[in-house]
């Protein structure tokens, strides 16, 4: 399975964490019984990086390389709030994750450190990534947290939020470290202590053992109300992985084993620098607005794009058509101006079709160079402006294409704007913007800072 690091940060080369993602990969593999694991990574490096901030030979992005949607997202800070590797889930128990947020100061962490902690942030990171791909939750609990406690009482006796095959050995402190803390009235963490050999699960509690070897398939005490027991109904990590579509694919008669010692595959690439094509709407409904459209996308030519990017316009009503081919804007700006229509040459009829724009500028403006693209609609954004089918074509065609789609919407009424340019965007990775000022000067002002920050 490929995934797909990101780094929108400026790490050193040192921080390039090969080696953490190739033993976060092993403990993958262990915990699942090399049924499943990272097997490959494709780590997207900014386009304009030499090969000098790396140690290994960094080559143009190609193919079907992913560009938009990071699996990991290597950030200077972590944009969750926090020091470690987490998981951002927005859908609930049993469905992917979106992604991974990594702050650098983990990878730094990992380097001079000593073999049982690298183990350490390995089974950290590994538990991770199967959140991400299986829908599961952590184990634990949290200081002071009133629907996932740190802690919970059998019998009297307070134990740790978790899933563990045996009982774990440690002490109770506070946030800051301080020992004698009490959980029933304080917030507190616990901290393993003495010999906890004979704990071998789970990878979603305490990480930080070193005898850990995956997940429990049952645990010698109830969990606790953790993420996994509340949002999962009480199933356990294995009960998720093992009901999962994804699971019943894999073919466990594959003779997995052979893998235990292969290191999982590194790979650096440089970004492509965008290129982005505006597909405009011509139809004569538009010749109210064209005024401030048309000259809102001469100041994204003549101004706004920086002289590394590559643009390519094409208009479309009934039919559609290329105004400029894919060109970079340095030294092109007066041409590309030029390249947008004006309002004489806006469409006499009604009629509109947006699919036609769009196939128009995957065919003929980006050929076969689409992978990382991005395409902007321009557009009245209403219902008459796509058929259901349509929609389906064009999600279709954003995924497989992997290109971004924004939409900048200039509906007479805002009520009549089709919500399915939000879902697009959404989906691609791109932005949907609805003009709604009145007066000419206030539209193009919305239309303009919204081309800009695209």
């Amino acid at each position: 399975m490929l995934l797909h690091l990101l780094i929108n940060s400026y790490p050193t080369k040192s921080l390039f964490p090969q080696t953490l993602l190739q033993s976060t990969s092993s403990v993958v593999g262990s915990s699942l019984s090399w049924r499943w694991w990272p097997s490959s990574y494709t780590v997207v490096l900014p386009a304009h990086w030499s090969s000098s901030r790396c140690s290994s030979s960094l080559v143009a992005a190609r193919g079907r390389t992913r560009h938009r949607r990071a699996d990991i997202l290597l950030e200077s800070s972590s944009s969750l709030g926090v020091s470690g590797p987490l998981t951002l889930q927005s859908r609930g128990c049993g469905l992917r994750g979106d992604h991974i947020s990594l702050p650098t100061s983990f990878l730094a962490l990992h380097i001079n450190t000593s073999k049982q902690q690298a183990g350490a942030r390995a089974r950290q990171l590994a538990h991770q990534f199967i959140k991400l791909r299986f829908g599961v939750f952590d184990e634990q609990g949290f200081p002071g947290d009133p629907l996932y406690p740190s802690h919970y009482r059998v019998g009297g006796r307070i134990y740790p939020t978790g899933s563990f095959d045996t009982t774990v050995k440690g002490v109770w402190v506070t946030e800051e470290g301080e020992e004698g803390c009490s959980p029933d009235s304080q917030a507190c963490v616990f901290q393993p202590r003495g010999d906890n050999r004979a704990v071998t699960c789970s990878l979603g509690s305490l990480p930080g053992l070193p005898s850990l070897q995956g997940y429990c398939p049952k645990a010698n005490l109830p969990p606790g109300p953790s993420k996994q027991a509340v949002l999962c109904n009480a199933r356990s990590v294995l009960e998720v992985i093992n009901s999962s579509h994804h699971w019943a694919t894999i073919d466990s008669s594959l003779p997995l084993d052979m893998d235990k010692n292969t290191a999982a595959r590194v790979d650096f690439v440089r970004a492509r620098a965008t290129r982005y094509v505006l597909v405009l709407e011509t139809s004569a409904d538009m010749v109210d607005d064209w005024k401030f459209i048309n000259k809102a996308v001469q100041k994204l030519v003549r101004h706004d794009l920086a002289d590394s990017a590559e643009v390519g316009l094409v208009s479309f009503s009934n039919e559609s058509r290329v105004e400029s081919v894919m060109t970079r804007v340095g030294g092109s700006r007066g041409r590309l101006v030029d390249s947008v229509p004006d309002r004489y040459r806006l469409s006499q009829d009604q009629g509109r079709c947006m699919l036609c724009g769009v196939n128009t500028a995957l065919k003929d403006v980006l050929g076969d160079d689409k992978e990382g693209a991005h395409i902007i609609l321009v557009t009245r954004g209403g219902a008459d402006t796509l058929s259901l089918s349509d929609e389906v074509v064009l999600q279709e065609a954003a995924a497989y294409f992997q290109v971004q789609v924004s939409s900048v919407l200039v509906p007479r009424e805002r009520s009549k704007v089709l919500t399915f340019y939000d879902s697009l965007a959404l989906e691609s990775g791109g932005r949907s913007t609805v003009v709604v000022g009145e007066g000419v000067v206030e539209r193009y002002r919305e239309l303009t800072l919204a081309l800009s920050s695209l």
